[in-house]
Parts: structure tokens; C-alpha cells; sequence
């Protein structure tokens, strides 16, 4: 672990704790070759790796794009599966690309290294697939952005507020940041910084929704502040 510009020993954590969350050592090259076994069929039966990376669905049926032991993302517009964990002196992040029979794994001997595993492991597979991470801007007017400009409800007294400066279209939840929201597709905006999507949803062809899609896991829905739904 670092402290201030010193490296120091991480404390000692007895495996019996995280119990199977831990107790794992290993290798990139053994776990490609883990990877290799999977894939070919030695490992799973394709029923169980199938449901592993499905998505379980809430009591309300929003999707959580978490599998049975993996994270369902994109890694710019291909489809991957994902994890990373940490302990005591250790980072690490693995990635899938299963149709194109990627996979990426990056070991850390830091916790927290200096550099998110998943930051590396996201940026090599996009080198390797030759994918850009953000999705190109397209051309929107400041009459267009004015359609979802308004206040949008996340439940209870929490809201998004949408605004237009100028030519810019921005996101604000409570007292966080405010994002720059980029015009990539139809109703389809994205913050650069970690590839965040917010989808806006129309009836009648007036905005009444916006869904908000991480990279990675799941996201919300808020409801436009005085639409008919």
C-alpha cells in the first residue's frame, strides 16, 4: 500500500475471512488458461455459463447487468463481460468479449494501485478490438436540446435537472457535479468520462423519461417533472 511516497506492506488479512471471495493465487497466463478451458466447454456446461452471464432482474423487472458471478458492459459498442476485486495488497480486473473471443486479465500487486485495473483492462481491449470508447458526436441545435431541458424525478425528492448553456447540454444530480451530456444517436446522449449513457424516452413525440446507463451495471430511470406517462 502507498502512504504519502513510501510504500509500505499491506496488513496481514487471514484467508479464512473472505473465505471463497479470496484465497486465490494465480497468474495472467493461468488464468487465460482458465479462460481457454471455459470457453472449449471443460469447465461448464453451456446451460451454466449461459445463466452466468445473464442478467437477474429486480422484483420490478429492471435488469441488474449482473450475471451469476460477472458484470454485463460494453467496452465502446462490444458487448462484455467483466469483474475486478481487491484485498489487502492486491487489485485485480478481468474482462470478456465473448464473441470476439477476447479476454483480459490485469494483476496488481497494490491496493489501491496507482492505476484502477479496470482502466487498463477497458483501454487494452479497446486497443485489441480497435473500438473507440466514446461513440462519435453528431450534430444537435440549441432548439433540439431544449426538448430535454427540465427537471426529472429519481423518487422521493431526489432529481436530475437538465440545462442548456449555450450549444452544451448538461446533467445534474442534487449536489453532485454537473456532467456535459455529448449528442451521439437519437434521444442518446453520453458523458465522456466513464462512457455513461442517458437515453431520453418520448410519447407523442414529447420527452416524459431519461434513462441513465453506466458502462457497467446498473442504472436508473427519472421521470420528466410534469409529463404525461
Amino acid at each position: 500500500m502507498r502512504e504519502g511516497h513510501e510504500w509500505r506492506n499491506a496488513a496481514y488479512l487471514s484467508m479464512s475471512q473472505p473465505y471463497s471471495a479470496g484465497a486465490i493465487i494465480s497468474t495472467v497466463d493461468d488464468l487465460a488458461r482458465w479462460n481457454g478451458a471455459i470457453e472449449a466447454g471443460e469447465l461448464l456446461k453451456p446451460a451454466s455459463w449461459k445463466r452466468a452471464a445473464t442478467s437477474f432482474s429486480l422484483a420490478d423487472g429492471t435488469p441488474t447487468r449482473y450475471g451469476a458471478g460477472w458484470i454485463i458492459g460494453r467496452v465502446g459498442p462490444v458487448a462484455t463481460l467483466e469483474h475486478g476485486g481487491g484485498i489487502n495488497g492486491f487489485n485485480a480486473y478481468v474482462l470478456r468479449a465473448p464473441a470476439q473471443k477476447l479476454y483480459v486479465a490485469v494483476l496488481t500487486n497494490a491496493s489501491p494501485p496507482p492505476t484502477p485495473p479496470q482502466d487498463v483492462a477497458v483501454k487494452l481491449a479497446a486497443r485489441v478490438l480497435d473500438v473507440a470508447l466514446d461513440a462519435p458526436q453528431i450534430p444537435i441545435t440549441a432548439a433540439q436540446l431544449d426538448e430535454y431541458v427540465g427537471s426529472y424525478s429519481l423518487g422521493g425528492s431526489k432529481n436530475r435537472v437538465i440545462t442548456r448553456d449555450d450549444h452544451r447540454l448538461y446533467a445534474k444530480d442534487g449536489e453532485a457535479n454537473r456532467l456535459e451530456l455529448l449528442p451521439i444517436g437519437k434521444d442518446l446522449f453520453e458523458v465522456r468520462a466513464g462512457q455513461v449513457r442517458f437515453q431520453f424516452q418520448r410519447k407523442r413525440g414529447r420527452i416524459v423519461a431519461v434513462e441513465m446507463e453506466p458502462r457497467i451495471l446498473i442504472g436508473d430511470r427519472a421521470l420528466r417533472v410534469g409529463a404525461s406517462n
